[in-house]
């Protein structure tokens, strides 16, 4: 295919289309509500605290605000009851970092994961299709459930830690990229949607390896998952997730900034969370 037939061809389907080192957003922004990503940080105790998740649940209601999560945040939902708009489930999940038994763990949340995000019909849910075989039981259960089901760069052999030769320099969508954890996934996603005025929370960085029985890195010990790999890369790893984001975000003339409480990352301008959402 020439470069000008790939390019219509993008146009075409609304999506990304790469020629040589050349890339061609074709995805314009669209009219509609500010977006808040949501992390799964230690600081997601801070926002509870603050009534941040009350006045998100407000937002949402009136149709203000959309929010992003992912993984594990179901952890979080007997201290409130906001519930995402949008959550997605893409990686391996674990609770016990010393056996590192992360597929019983993940064909266990699989179950939960039904119960808890799709069966109400709630959320609208995203999820790697490798995981439908582990879900299939309790989908039958719930044949209206209807999760998105995507897929990810895993045959391209891009590394997972900064440094790795194999790393990405930025996006490569359609396809979203396993580089860095599932904010990586996220966040393109979010611009695929065509939204145009982001905020992420609970995006705080500052990884430590955790204890066998206690996670330091997420806002509930008990969340337990792990980083493939060296933990003193993890930062710099999730600050090329963010550095990707910005770039694209900025370069298509949008917003994103960040709108947590506390944390160490420094790649967005720091906006307050209420200024954000301008209230």
């Amino acid at each position: 295919m020439d470069d000008q037939s790939a390019k219509e061809a993008g146009a075409a389907i609304n999506v990304v289309v790469q020629v040589d080192d050349e890339v061609s957003w074709v995805r314009t922004p669209v009219p509609g509500p500010k977006v808040v990503v949501i992390g799964n940080g230690p600081s997601l105790s801070k926002h509870l605290a603050a009534g941040d998740f009350d006045l998100l649940l407000d937002l949402q209601s009136a149709g203000l605000v959309e929010t992003w999560s992912m993984n594990l945040i179901d952890l979080i939902y007997d201290r409130t009851l906001w519930r995402p708009s949008v959550w997605v489930w893409v990686e391996f999940l674990a609770y016990d970092v010393k056996k590192g038994n992360h597929l019983e763990f993940t064909k266990g949340y699989a179950k939960d994961a039904v119960k808890v995000h799709l069966a109400p019909g709630v959320e609208r849910c995203i999820i790697e299709q490798r995981f439908e075989r582990y879900m299939e039981p309790w989908l039958k259960r719930y044949p209206d459930s209807g999760p998105e089901w995507i897929s990810r760069c895993e045959g391209l052999g891009h590394g997972r830690q900064h440094g790795n030769e194999f790393a990405p320099a930025d996006w490569h969508l359609p396809v979203p990229c396993v580089y860095g954890g599932t904010m990586n996934t996220v966040l393109p996603l979010v611009f695929e949607a065509g939204h145009s005025d982001i905020a992420v929370i609970g995006c705080d960085l500052g990884i430590v390896a955790p204890d066998p029985g206690r996670d330091y890195n997420h806002f509930d010990s008990k969340y337990m998952t792990y980083t493939h790999g060296d933990y003193s890369l993890a930062d710099e790893t999730l600050r090329d997730v963010h550095r990707f984001a910005r770039k694209n975000f900025e370069g298509a003339g949008r917003r994103i900034v960040n709108a947590g409480i506390g944390g160490v990352l420094d790649v967005y301008d720091r906006v307050p969370l209420k200024e954000f959402l301008d209230v």
